[in-house]
């Protein structure tokens, strides 16, 4: 019972020091209920996350499971304006099977401005479609695409990153069915990252259509931080040569990049397609990347 009695005030703790946050932050009134019982729902899924990566009989993929769940609670309090701060908090694991298992790590609901992450997000305007159809798939850099398609990024983005963009071609991977890629472990001197890449395609009515696509570490740990990840979303109708929309994020020193955008559409099959690109601090720095592809969704068709 004195555990119990501990828990219990360790919760009731965390909830007053985000509601004391909360209160110096413009978040809708309207959305405080909604956001603590999302962070409720946080601590008991990372909590189950922690018991199954240090369940010797657990497999890599149980992880996963948990690890998704978590995400899509953060993606939740993300829409509310509110971030989550993961940090590590045990060495990784090694299950019955001797392979690798996850870190622990702890979670904290903070205003999205109190993120020490840097990120760059950037929406596509419809009137720029057929731009995209003229660009996409020809031999261009990095840095004329976003000039291209999304030119309020030579404003914001740092000098050092455009340079090197203007360096780096475009490149546009084969069609590849999957929603869901792990990453072959990248390593170099004892060190290995995983990531995870994930795309959604989502029928919000018969007229309306929300695409998203995210990378995600997750090993050694989902608070591990890499130097860079970046993250182009594309909405396609079935059959076309080119895609109709697109939305990108680029951040520095982050665990995770997730973006998405809603978009109303005419009827049809459509489908997302995310381009996944990622720095790892290894020696030396390489970097690795993914494509991912819905199954069709079907909009406004019987």
């Amino acid at each position: 019972m004195k555990q119990t009695k501990i828990i219990l005030f360790s919760c009731l703790l965390i909830c007053l020091l985000t509601s004391a946050a909360l209160a110096n932050e413009d978040i809708a009134p309207e959305n405080l209920k909604e956001i603590e019982i999302l962070e409720a729902k946080l601590h008991a899924a990372v909590e189950k996350q922690n018991q199954v990566v240090t369940d010797g009989d657990s497999s890599f993929e149980d992880a996963l499971v948990c690890i998704n769940q978590v995400d899509d609670i953060i993606y939740e309090l993300e829409e509310l304006g509110m971030g989550v701060e993961l940090k590590q908090t045990s060495d990784v694991h090694v299950n019955n099977k001797n392979e690798p298992m996850p870190a622990n790590v702890s979670a904290k609901v903070v205003p999205i401005s109190a993120l020490k992450e840097i990120s760059y997000t950037f929406t596509m305007d419809e009137s720029k479609e057929q731009t995209l159809k003229e660009v996409y798939g020809t031999d261009i850099t990095k840095g004329e695409f976003l000039e291209a398609i999304f030119p309020e990024a030579l404003d914001v983005l740092p000098e050092e990153t455009l340079s090197r963009f203007y360096k780096t071609p475009m490149t546009w991977p084969e069609d590849e069915r999957i929603t869901t890629s792990l990453q072959p472990k990248e390593q170099s001197r004892g060190q290995y990252y995983e990531m995870q890449y994930t795309s959604w395609i989502d029928a919000l009515s018969t007229s309306e259509v929300k695409f998203r696509s995210r990378t995600r570490v997750v090993y050694p740990s989902t608070a591990t931080k890499l130097p860079e990840i970046d993250v182009f979303s594309y909405l396609w109708l079935n059959g076309a040569s080119s895609p109709m929309d697109s939305k990108y994020k680029l951040a520095v020193f982050a665990s995770s990049v997730d973006v998405s955008k809603e978009r109303t559409v005419n009827p049809g099959f459509y489908f997302t397609k995310g381009f996944h690109h990622a720095l790892l601090p290894l020696i030396p720095p390489q970097y690795v990347s993914a494509v991912t592809v819905t199954p069709l969704e079907a909009v406004g068709v019987a």
